[in-house]
């Protein structure tokens, strides 16, 4: 696996597995994989962090085979560790993604995919379940639908298919999903506060199973807390000025204050998250 780290931009790039292999998970991969994201989750001048294959050509063309017989030992901290990581995670998806490289990019918050994208869930084909949480996933964010059509054909999809049914929230026409990914990543990184992000992404996943009642209690109180801290005041002051905001990097610290609990990069999510 490689990574490479741009201050100027704010955004940390992960590239996953091994090229020669089409970026195949294996559990070793997957223990670096969340060693990276937990990195940049305390790193100051990180702001958004892009997930990408380990070759230009494919995203993750499913699990390595030796991985799957071998049985070997899973990282403790889960599929679900993604999501718990503070800042947003965008996965750019070209090529192959297939299977637990689809469980991967779901458990990101944002994909990108492009015309080389090649999309299906594998699992029924080699005899295997819905694992990974991919069937949860899939029913959140495209519907049970979707779900179905995808788990119970195991057909494959292009990235023009998966930006229509949901898979995707962007379709990078012309150019590589990395590099559309990318693009986004400095936008977000540039002009939006780092403590709004990671107390919103929290929202979505913490408030997903309840009422709307219990949402929109809870946000009332989150508005309250988070309007004591300093991105709020600097977005008003910037506002009367015609300028650009200028946030400071994200204090795990102060995230903890506003949601009222830890919220450094190795806690855990609540249950309903996954």
């Amino acid at each position: 696996m490689t990574e490479s780290f741009e201050t100027d931009d704010g955004v940390g790039v992960i590239r996953f597995g091994d090229p020669a292999s089409r970026s195949r998970w294996t559990p070793e991969y997957e223990t670096t994989y969340f060693d990276r994201l937990a990195d940049y989750d305390r790193h100051p001048d990180v702001r958004v962090i892009v997930v990408a294959g380990a070759a230009d050509g494919d995203f993750c063309a499913g699990p390595d085979l030796d991985a799957l017989t071998e049985n070997g030992s899973r990282d403790p901290r889960g599929d679900q560790f993604p999501r718990s990581v503070s800042k947003p995670i965008i996965a750019a998806i070209d090529g192959a993604c297939h299977g637990i490289g689809l469980s991967l990019a779901l458990t990101c918050d944002l994909r990108v995919v492009s015309a080389s994208t090649r999309i299906s869930a594998g699992f029924a084909s080699f005899g295997l379940v819905a694992e990974h949480g991919v069937h949860w996933l899939l029913q959140r964010i495209c519907g049970e639908g979707v779900a179905a059509d995808l788990l119970m054909t195991d057909r494959r999809i292009d990235g023009a298919e998966a930006w229509r049914l949901g898979v995707a929230q962007y379709l990078a026409e012309g150019s590589a999903a990395i590099d559309f990914a990318m693009e986004l990543a400095r936008g977000i990184a540039r002009t939006l506060s780092p403590l709004s992000l990671a107390v919103i992404k929290r929202q979505l996943a913490s408030d997903a199973g309840g009422t709307l009642d219990t949402a929109v209690t809870r946000g009332e109180e989150l508005v309250r807390r988070v309007a004591r801290h300093g991105d709020f005041h600097e977005a008003v002051e910037a506002f009367t000025r015609r300028e650009p905001p200028q946030f400071g990097p994200l204090d795990h610290r102060t995230l903890g204050d506003v949601w009222g609990t830890s919220a450094g990069p190795d806690r855990d999510l609540p249950p309903s998250c996954l």
